[in-house]
């Protein structure tokens, strides 16, 4: 199954030619997955969320870091994983993304003006 964050950008990337692309604003980021691959085409990128766990995991991949990871395949049976930016061919766009934890219901005056 390709993956989501990743496919959702590229069927949107067409429609970024006609928009300016300084700031973008990724509302309900998670992990930051979709917000690392906007700062392909922005030069600024806030991803928010409102579990701060989840900001958490975005900032330890925007320091460089690996994240390691296990996923139950049967009782107690799990696969461990691991994610970095570079096995993502992400890690130069580390530096122009951000992450907020943020009620996207109740958004602050500061996150406005994107495009």
């Amino acid at each position: 199954v390709p993956n989501f964050a990743q496919s959702l950008i590229q069927l949107a990337r067409p429609y970024f030619q006609n928009i300016p692309c300084h700031k973008a604003l990724d509302i309900g980021c998670a992990t930051g997955r979709a917000s690392f691959e906007l700062a392909q085409d922005f030069d600024q990128v806030t991803g928010l969320d409102f579990s701060a766990r989840f900001i958490q995991q975005g900032v330890v991949l925007a320091q460089g870091e690996t994240l390691r990871y296990s996923i139950p395949v049967e009782g107690e049976l799990v696969e461990y994983k691991s994610c970095s930016l570079a096995e993502l061919e992400l890690e130069q766009v580390a530096n122009k993304v951000e992450f907020y934890q943020a009620d996207a219901c109740n958004l602050k005056p500061q996150f406005k003006d994107y495009d």
